[in-house]
C-alpha cells in the first residue's frame, strides 16, 4: 500500500522530521512525499483489494485529520494537507489507486514550534475521546463558540479551580475570556449568547469588564492554546 501526501513542501519537509518512527511516518522520495503507517499493515492483512481501498480511506483519513489538527495547535497555521494517490500492490504489482481530497484549512499568525512528539499525541487521541475532542474544536473556525467549545471539554475533565492551581492560567484571564465570550456588549454579535443571563452579566460588568478592556479573539485564542497543551501534556506523554 502507497500513500502520497499532498501539500506545501516546507510543511511536508517539516512532517519529516517530526513522523519518522517506524510505526508512523513520512518519507520523501526525489520530490514526492509519502505516509507510511504500521495501522494500515496490521489492520489490511488478507484482505481483497476492494476491501483494502476502503480500509484505507478510513484509516488515513483518521490518521491526516489527527495531523491537520496537531499542525494548527503546534504552528498556528499551515496550509492545505492532503492525501494524493492511493495505491494498493499485490506481488509487487499495483492493483488499484484511487485519489483523496483531505484538506485542512489552518491559518492564523505565525508559526510556535512546540516540543510535542506528533505520534505520540496521536495516539493519545485516539485512546482519549476529550482529547480529540478539543483538537476538532480547536481545529474548526476560530471563534468564541468554538474556543469555549474547547475551554468547556479541559474545565469538564480538570476543573476551573485546578486550571488555576496548576498555572495554566489566572483567574483574571479565565474571567476576560468566558465574559467576552458571553457578553454581547463584549463581542457584539459574535458573542455566543444572543441575550445577556442577568446574573452572569452583572458580575462580567460589575467586577471583570467594568475595569478590564474585553479580551481580544486573538488574545483568547493564545489563551485557549496554552491551556490546551498544558492540559494534553498532563494526560499524554508527548
Amino acid at each position: 500500500m502507497v500513500i502520497s501526501v499532498k501539500g506545501e513542501d516546507y510543511v511536508l519537509e517539516f512532517l519529516t522530521k517530526r513522523l519518522n518512527s517506524p510505526t508512523l511516518r513520512v518519507t520523501k522520495d526525489n520530490d514526492d512525499y509519502y505516509l507510511k503507517a504500521s495501522d494500515l499493515e496490521n489492520n489490511l492483512k488478507n484482505h481483497d483489494n476492494s476491501k483494502d481501498h476502503s480500509e484505507a480511506r478510513l484509516i488515513v483519513s483518521e490518521i491526516v485529520g489527527h495531523i491537520n489538527r496537531i499542525l494548527k495547535v503546534d504552528w498556528g497555521y499551515g496550509s492545505s494537507v492532503k492525501v494524493g494517490k492511493i495505491i494498493c500492490e499485490k506481488d509487487g504489482e499495483p492493483r488499484y489507486s484511487d485519489y483523496m481530497d483531505i484538506k485542512s484549512d489552518i491559518f492564523v499568525t505565525k508559526p510556535v514550534r512546540l516540543n510535542i512528539d506528533y505520534e505520540a499525541l496521536i495516539q493519545c487521541m485516539e485512546n482519549n475521546k476529550e482529547v480529540e475532542d478539543a483538537f476538532i474544536f480547536y481545529y474548526l473556525e476560530t471563534n468564541w463558540h468554538n474556543l469555549f467549545k474547547v475551554w468547556e471539554t479541559i474545565e469538564f475533565d480538570t476543573s476551573r479551580e485546578a486550571i488555576i492551581k496548576k498555572g495554566w492560567a489566572n483567574e483574571l484571564e479565565i474571567n476576560l475570556f468566558t465574559c467576552t465570550a458571553h457578553n454581547r456588549e463584549a463581542s457584539g454579535y459574535h458573542a455566543r449568547h444572543a441575550v445577556d443571563d442577568p446574573n452572569k452579566s452583572k458580575f462580567c460588568k460589575e467586577k471583570v469588564l467594568s475595569s478590564n478592556k474585553p479580551m481580544g479573539l486573538y488574545e483568547a485564542q493564545k489563551l485557549i492554546k496554552r491551556i490546551l497543551i498544558k492540559w494534553v501534556k498532563s494526560k499524554c506523554i508527548i
